[in-house]
């Protein structure tokens, strides 16, 4: 005889334990922990590259919620980046929009992606949000030039309501040399008293062309 609610918690369990074990890199868990303990259902990210990001948090999402429940809103350039955009945002090559369409929306999410540069499509979609669920997480993950990450910035916090999490990728940890430049220190470390600030402790440490990066994330809500 089964015991009463042993399918769903074996489920629960297996899809926790196969979304863990898709992404070695550390600090990329941070962003299950946060669909997971607050039951997300609305995810946007900036900056989808290959999907890999997408189709994790979907997962993580799916552990609360039915796959035509959630939503992912995605924004990069897709096909319109070229080398140049690459060396000045410090960037990758993400896939096309109709390869990561159907990928993501294999998943049976809602999934809308947005192509063009975020300072543009942002706007865009915000002056559109009746069209869309409010996002409960937002992942700024796109360009990584200092300009861009704040004009991303900018746009995310008039969406921003006491029940939104954002997640900042690429605080860099010991790079004086890079931060007046790239990721995002300069714009989290001016955060005012409006916002509460977290970074998690999982740092990710690799060696590159220029050096040791060592990257970690922050947390950003309203207070």
């Amino acid at each position: 005889m089964l015991i009463s609610g042993f399918p769903s918690w074996a489920a629960y369990l297996l899809r926790t334990r196969i979304i863990y074990a898709k992404s070695a890199t550390r600090r990329y868990c941070l962003l299950f922990d946060l669909i997971r303990a607050n039951r997300i259902k609305t995810i946007m990210e900036i900056g989808v590259y290959d999907g890999r990001r997408a189709l994790e948090m979907i997962s993580t999402a799916r552990i609360h919620h039915r796959a035509k429940e959630i939503t992912y809103l995605g924004f990069d350039l897709f096909e319109q980046m070229d080398d140049e955009i690459l060396r000045n945002q410090f960037s990758k090559r993400p896939d096309t929009l109709d390869s990561l369409k159907e990928k993501i929306g294999n998943t049976g999410a809602r999934v809308e992606l947005f192509r063009g540069f975020s300072g543009k499509t942002l706007p865009r979609m915000i002056t559109e949000r009746d069209l869309y669920p409010e996002p409960e997480l937002v992942f700024i993950d796109g360009g990584h030039a200092v300009e861009t990450i704040g004009s991303d910035w900018e746009n995310v916090r008039r969406l921003m309501t006491r029940r939104t999490i954002v997640v900042f990728d690429d605080y860099y940890v010991d790079r004086p040399d890079l931060i007046e430049k790239f990721g995002c220190n300069k714009i989290v470390d001016s955060l005012g008293t409006e916002f509460d600030v977290e970074f998690p402790d999982r740092i990710d440490a690799f060696e590159r062309e220029n050096g040791l990066f060592k990257i970690r994330m922050a947390k950003v809500t309203k207070i």
